[in-house]
């Protein structure tokens, strides 16, 4: 049986690491959205390939 993923807590989403989860990347004196993550500051988690479950 799958257990629960433990990188993102069964929830099959985390913190992008690109903008820390803030959905844009910080200049000096601008910011843009991060294409990492489309702005959402979330990412698909790479363990459990979004399932939730490994």
């Amino acid at each position: 049986m799958a257990q629960e993923c433990k990188t993102c807590k069964g929830s099959g989403n985390v913190k992008c690491p690109k903008c820390d989860g803030k959905g844009r990347i910080y200049g000096f004196l601008s910011s843009e959205e991060c294409k990492h993550c489309e702005g959402s500051g979330i990412k698909k988690c790479g363990v459990c390939r979004g399932t939730g479950k490994v």
